[in-house]
């Protein structure tokens, strides 16, 4: 190859590096928004689950969902070892896994 085509293939790569460059700032600009979009309409979602409820309702939450008393006490130990609280959020994804 003579030098000529050597720099016509060297700019040729380097332009293309540049539009690579472009395209992918501008996805991740739209990726951005879009997550933040997402985000924010998933905090309003669950904003209020996590409120602290008794271990109570907690356990007769689960009741209400066909456990019985003796597993839904054995949940309710379970979650207040790993977390020391109970939340609706827990309650959910408590039933969430049960249906699993």
């Amino acid at each position: 190859m003579n030098p000529e085509s050597i720099d016509r293939m060297t700019e040729a790569f380097r332009k293309f590096g540049e539009a690579m460059g472009d395209v992918a700032r501008s996805i991740v600009e739209v990726f951005g928004e879009v997550f933040n979009n997402a985000w924010l309409q998933i905090k309003e979602i669950t904003k209020g689950l996590d409120k602290n409820i008794s271990r109570k309702r907690f356990v007769k939450l689960l009741m209400s969902q066909g456990i019985q008393r003796n597993e839904a006490n054995k949940i309710a130990w379970k979650v207040h070892a790993e977390k020391g609280k109970y939340t609706l959020l827990d309650y959910a994804l408590t039933i969430k896994n049960k249906e699993e």
